[in-house]
């Protein structure tokens, strides 16, 4: 059996209860951001083990400030010596519609339009040269 610094030294603490909080964290996944109603506060936990504990609260990103100060109102009336605030995960910064590329064009396609937008003095001739030069690529 490995023996602890303090009885190698010979001190030894027997019979002393620790007292220490329960620490309880809500997670970002859980019932309590979408409104579900139950016996349990924050969908894992029970009322009963909520009394006395200190709560940390995770937030989902798209749960608003008003949402996240009813969770804490609710926890601390059902008992919570304190709850705190963790930071936020960040929302997706490019929405999903940004992120849907579009359907891809030919090579032709692509080519004709970097040409019609090119900057140069005699474009129906470069629109020529680009045409030939895509035929005979077989494009």
């Amino acid at each position: 059996m490995r023996r602890s610094a303090s009885e190698k030294r010979g001190a030894r603490v027997t019979g002393h209860p620790v007292k220490a909080r329960e620490l309880l964290t809500v997670p970002e996944d859980c019932s309590l951001w979408v409104g579900v109603p139950g016996p349990y506060v924050a969908g894992i936990v029970r009322v009963d083990d909520v009394k006395g504990a200190i709560v940390r609260l995770k937030p989902p990103p798209e749960a608003d400030d008003a949402k996240v100060e009813q969770a804490r109102q609710a926890l601390l009336r059902s008992g919570a010596l304190a709850v705190r605030l963790m930071p936020r995960r960040r929302k997706a910064v490019v929405p999903q519609a940004a992120k849907e590329r579009p359907a891809p064009a030919s090579h032709r396609e692509v080519v004709m339009e970097l040409a019609a937008r090119a900057n140069t003095p005699d474009r129906a001739a470069l629109i020529a040269v680009l045409d030939e030069a895509l035929a005979q690529a077989g494009l």
